[in-house]
């Protein structure tokens, strides 16, 4: 249920009982609402031995009372249209629900999928051993292992800003039943017959508390913990509340006032500190966001990024083979023959997929845009983010172009070696069985991620 469809009636309700206390208010001086919902002297009169209230003075009081509590309510509903940002940091991804669940939908699962298996598996591919000279080592040097840091500080990134939305929400979620408590004890003076002196009191964590709670939703992948760390300094890892430190105390609002005029000012009061505490939250992840995209161990950190290797420069590297197979060994097996189809299956599906999972993610990327009402209580963390997520679709974007080039000097590069025709016959058998596996949305992947 929204926000609005839970607020609405209490609105609604608190607009009747407040009339019908000013209704109650103007019978002692003798005056009534008259069929137009203004305030007219009653046919009746005052109650005896009462002064007969000044008409313009009545009109003035009432048109405060009505311009007060219509401001209330529209406050109370400019909170409307600002519940659903959970699916944000659900397209991000990297929580620990978004862990083995059988698919890649989130763009830390499609980088999670690209290097494992795809781009992992090319180092088995383009195995150094086979090659003489240095251009399978440095084809390692220059784009495997590289991949391995760059693709753990990516997901970092990632982590990074799904952190900031996943705060929105709560931030959102607690702020969303802190206004209905609010109005509910709002509701509550306004029934109270008397409304002596008791206080209705509602209770809310801070930011500080809701940063320090979803500090553990998050995952580092195995094996990557230090890779993705070393080096990286992302703000919103450094924020919640060191181990052994209290918790800061709940923010405490109070709904008072003995008639209600003052009832409905208090509640306008409480609403003002929840406003503030928005306000917090924002700057707070506005600051952290701008150390992000400042600094180079977070958004700035250059092993975001890997340099085209040679090889997708025209660098003729893989022109000799160290191995070759003794006399006899069918050409299925013949070792030249077997490295050529790996170097061509390494370019024509593990980084023709690992570029298409690439693509993919900037794809989901590019949909995680902040919802327009949400945006109005977040002007300063708000454009950060957007900042930070186009940073990131950029830097996918090039990862997506590297991994094509890369995979078509692969393939050219197998294609120039120099073959007997028998072997070349045997090569060109084998790359036509080449089949990429179909990766759709379903498919598992490797090792729990």
């Amino acid at each position: 249920m929204s926000l609005e469809d839970e607020l609405e009636p209490k609105l609604v309700e608190i607009n009747r009982l407040a009339c019908d206390w000013y209704a109650s208010h103007m019978r002692y001086w003798g005056w009534e609402f008259n069929r137009y919902g203004e305030p007219a002297p009653s046919p009746a009169g005052p109650p005896l031995g009462a002064e007969p209230a000044n008409p313009q003075m009545m009109q003035e009081e009432w048109n405060v009372f009505r311009d007060t509590l219509q401001q209330l309510l529209d406050r109370f509903r400019n909170f409307y249209g600002t519940q659903d940002v959970y699916w944000l940091h659900e397209r991000l991804g990297g929580s620990m629900a978004d862990v083995g669940g059988g698919g890649a939908t989130s763009v830390h699962g499609r980088i999670t999928l690209a290097y494992d298996p795809w781009v992992r598996k090319v180092a088995q591919l383009v195995e150094t051993g086979d090659w003489a000279g240095n251009g399978a080592s440095t084809f390692n040097q220059q784009f495997n292992e590289p991949f391995v840091r760059m693709a753990g500080l990516q997901l970092a990134y990632v982590r990074e800003l799904a952190r900031v939305a996943r705060t929105y929400y709560e931030v959102m979620e607690q702020t969303h039943k802190v206004v209905l408590q609010i109005a509910d004890a709002c509701i509550g003076r306004l029934r109270d017959a008397g409304l002596g002196s008791d206080e209705a009191t509602v209770y809310f964590l801070g930011v500080g508390s809701i940063i320090t709670a979803i500090a553990g939703f998050w995952w580092t992948p195995a094996g990557w913990a230090s890779l993705a760390l070393a080096g990286a300094g992302f703000a919103m890892t450094d924020l919640p509340e060191r181990p052994g430190t209290s918790a800061p105390a709940p923010i405490e609002v109070l709904i008072s006032g003995s008639n209600a005029a003052d009832a409905i000012l208090s509640t306008h009061e409480a609403l003002l500190v929840v406003e503030k505490e928005l306000s917090h939250a924002d700057e707070t992840l506005a600051g952290a966001l701008e150390h992000d995209l400042t600094s180079r161990d977070a958004f700035e950190n250059p092993g975001l990024r890997i340099a085209r290797p040679g090889v997708a420069n025209g660098d003729k590297a893989f022109t000799e083979m160290k191995r070759q197979s003794p006399p006899g060994t069918p050409l299925s097996q013949d070792e030249v023959v077997v490295t050529i189809v790996q170097l061509y299956e390494a370019g024509k599906v593990n980084l023709s997929i690992a570029s298409d999972q690439y693509a993919a993610a900037a794809g989901v990327l590019s949909s995680c845009v902040i919802p327009t009402q949400l945006n109005r209580f977040l002007p300063r963390s708000g454009p950060k983010f957007e900042e930070g997520r186009d940073l990131l679709g950029s830097i996918l974007a090039e990862t997506t172009a590297t991994c094509a080039d890369v995979g078509a000097a692969l393939m050219q590069m197998a294609m120039d070696y120099e073959l007997t025709d028998e072997k070349s016959a045997e090569v060109m058998r084998q790359l036509s069985m080449i089949e990429p596996p179909w990766e759709g949305d379903e498919t598992p992947r490797a090792g729990g991620v």
